[in-house]
């Protein structure tokens, strides 16, 4: 019986340990792709920053919003995928 109280907390600790590192791996190459995104947008603004600050009339206002509704949109659909994510993973625990 006390062989069983070591072995049981021993096991679910393996099994926690083994679902953490898939986590883990996980969260990694999705930080990756959102890295690559974003590097993408910084890439984008950069490369206008200097013809929009040239322009002193206010004529490439739309293209800042255009680059921001970029960003914008790629950081709304990743925390969408968060939460679907997570929302299933709240559904299958009961």
């Amino acid at each position: 019986m006390i062989g069983l109280t070591a072995f049981i907390p021993a096991i679910v600790g393996i099994l926690n340990g083994i679902h953490f590192q898939s986590e883990s791996r996980r969260l990694f190459v999705r930080s990756q792709l959102m890295t690559a995104e974003l590097e993408t947008c910084y890439e984008r603004i950069a490369g206008d920053r200097k013809k929009i600050s040239a322009n002193t009339n206010g004529s490439d206002f739309n293209t800042v919003l255009i680059l921001a509704e970029n960003t914008t949109n790629i950081l709304t659909d990743e925390v969408a995928e968060w939460s679907l994510i997570y929302e299933k993973r709240v559904y299958d625990q009961g």
